[in-house]
C-alpha cells in the first residue's frame, strides 16, 4: 500500500476543527484567529513564511487547553487566567519537528505587551508573531455571528484601541485598524470560507509529511484527547499500539499497519464533544448519556473527512463503533459496507477497554476477555477471524498494549502536574501519578 500525499497546513487547517469541539460556542475560533493574525501580518508586510507560520501557530494556538472551563474562559476579553494550556501546547509542539518553529509563538500567546516588557518573559525573548496571536485571539472572542459584525465592529475597534501599548503591541494595533476600515476584513471571519482563504496562503507549498511524521501527529492529538479526562489518559496509545500489533499479525505490509497505528490514535477524536463528567461516569450511562456519547464516532468521521488524503484512514477510525449485523453506530453498515481495517479497529477497541485498568476498575484478564470477544463473534458483532488472530497472539499483543499505555501514562503525568488543582476528582489524578 503506498503512502498517501499528505500535506501538513491540510492536517494543521482539518484537525484544529477538533480544538473547538470542546464547546459549540467556541466554533471555528482557531481559524478565525488564523485568519486575523495572518490578515495583521500581512498588513505588516511580513514575509510569507512567516504569515504560513502565523496560520499554523493561530490554527493550534490553544492545543494545550485541557477543559471546558479554560475554553470559556478564552471568551472574556478581560481575562488574565494563566498561562498553563500555553505551556502544555508549547510542549506538545516542540515534540513535533516539523512545527517546532510554532512552539514558542503559542508558548507565549497570552503575554501582554505591558508597554515594551512583553520584549521578554523570565529572561526568555518572545516572538514578534506571539503578540500577533495575542492579539487576534482577543479580536476573535470579541467578534460577534455574522448578523451583526458590521454593527459591532466599531465597539470592537474601540476596546482594541483602548489597551494599545498596555495589552497589545502599538504597530500591531495599527496594522489592525486599518483592516478595521474594511467591511471585507469583518466578513470573511464570519464567513464560511475560512479553510478556502487560509488553504490559499499556501498554495504552491508541497511539504509533505512523512509516514513517521503523520504517526507523530496523530499521537499529538491523541493527546489532546486522553488529556482531557485520566480515566481515559491512555486509551488511545492502548488502541493505536494493539493496531498496529494485530495489523501485522494479520499480514498487513508495514505502511498500512503504521497507518492502523495513526488512524488508532484518531479514533475518539470526536470524544472532544462529549463532556467529561459523561466520560469519567464509573457506572451506567443513562439513555440520554449514551446518546451524547454515540456522537463521539460521528465527530471523528467528519473532523477526518476534511482531509481528503485521509480518506482510508477515516473510515478505519470513525466506525469502530460499527457491528457486522448493522445494528452499530453511527451509519448502521453492515459487514459488506466495512473495509477489514475499520472491522480490526472494532475488535482493537472493544479488547483496549477491557483489558485496560481504570480509576475505578481492574482490566479483565486473558479468559474473560475471551470470552466477551466470541460472544461478541456469536452475536455478529466482531469479524470471528480477526479475533482468533488477535486470541492466539495475545499474550505478546497484550503486552505491547500495557507498554504502551504505561509509557503514556507516564508521559500524561509529567504534562499534567500543572493542572493538578484544577482536577476534582483526586482519585483520577492519583491514578496516572503525581
Amino acid at each position: 500500500m503506498a503512502l498517501p500525499q499528505v500535506k501538513l497546513y491540510e492536517i494543521i487547517l482539518g484537525l484544529s476543527e477538533a480544538l473547538d469541539l470542546i464547546d459549540p460556542v467556541l466554533s471555528n475560533h482557531h481559524k478565525k484567529v488564523a485568519y486575523i493574525a495572518q490578515a495583521i501580518g500581512e498588513k505588516l508586510d511580513l514575509p510569507t513564511n512567516t504569515l504560513r507560520q502565523l496560520i499554523m501557530a493561530g490554527a493550534l494556538h490553544d492545543i494545550g487547553s485541557l477543559s471546558i472551563i479554560e475554553r470559556i474562559s478564552i471568551l472574556n476579553f478581560e481575562d488574565e487566567y494563566s498561562h498553563e494550556h500555553a505551556k502544555v501546547g508549547y510542549n506538545l509542539l516542540k515534540s513535533f519537528p516539523p512545527l517546532e518553529n510554532i512552539a514558542d509563538i503559542v508558548r507565549f500567546h497570552h503575554l501582554s505587551w505591558n508597554n515594551g516588557q512583553g520584549q521578554y518573559s523570565k529572561g526568555i525573548p518572545v516572538p514578534f508573531e506571539s503578540h500577533i496571536i495575542h492579539l487576534a485571539d482577543r479580536i476573535a472572542v470579541l467578534v460577534p455571528d455574522a448578523s451583526r459584525v458590521l454593527e459591532e465592529a466599531p465597539k470592537i475597534t474601540e476596546k482594541i484601541e483602548n489597551v494599545k501599548g498596555s495589552k497589545f503591541v502599538p504597530e500591531q494595533v495599527e496594522a489592525f485598524l486599518e483592516l478595521a476600515d474594511t467591511e471585507y476584513f469583518w466578513l470573511d471571519i464570519v464567513s464560511g470560507s475560512l479553510d478556502r482563504i487560509l488553504s490559499a496562503k499556501f498554495e504552491g507549498v508541497n511539504v509533505e509529511v512523512t509516514l513517521d511524521e503523520l504517526v507523530d501527529i496523530s499521537r499529538i492529538f491523541s493527546r489532546i484527547v486522553d488529556f482531557r479526562s485520566p480515566v481515559n489518559a491512555a486509551h488511545s496509545s492502548g488502541v493505536a499500539s494493539t493496531a498496529k500489533l494485530l495489523s501485522k499479525k494479520m499480514g498487513f505490509n508495514d505502511t498500512k499497519s503504521n497507518l492502523m497505528l495513526a488512524a488508532g490514535y484518531l479514533h475518539d477524536i470526536g470524544k472532544l464533544a462529549v463532556p467529561p463528567h459523561i466520560l469519567e461516569k464509573p457506572g451506567k450511562l443513562t439513555k440520554e448519556e449514551f446518546m451524547v456519547i454515540k456522537r463521539h464516532t460521528y465527530y471523528t468521521y467528519s473532523i477526518m473527512s476534511n482531509i481528503k488524503s485521509f480518506d482510508n484512514m477515516t473510515k478505519w477510525a470513525a466506525f469502530h463503533h460499527e457491528k457486522l449485523d448493522g445494528t452499530g453506530y453511527p451509519f448502521h453498515l453492515t459487514e459488506k459496507q466495512l473495509p477489514l481495517e475499520s472491522q480490526a479497529m472494532s475488535v482493537v477497541d472493544v479488547f483496549t477497554a477491557v483489558t485496560e485498568d481504570r480509576p475505578y476498575r481492574l482490566g479483565m484478564e486473558k479468559p474473560e476477555v475471551t470470552k466477551l470477544l466470541y460472544k461478541m463473534v456469536k452475536n455478529n458483532a466482531l469479524n470471528g477471524d480477526i479475533v482468533k488472530i488477535l486470541i492466539d497472539n495475545y499474550d505478546e499483543i497484550n503486552y505491547g498494549r500495557f507498554i504502551a499505555q504505561q509509557n503514556s501514562l507516564d508521559e500524561y503525568a509529567h504534562f499534567l502536574v500543572p493542572y493538578k488543582e484544577r482536577f476534582s476528582d483526586d482519585a483520577a489524578y492519583n491514578f496516572i501519578g503525581k
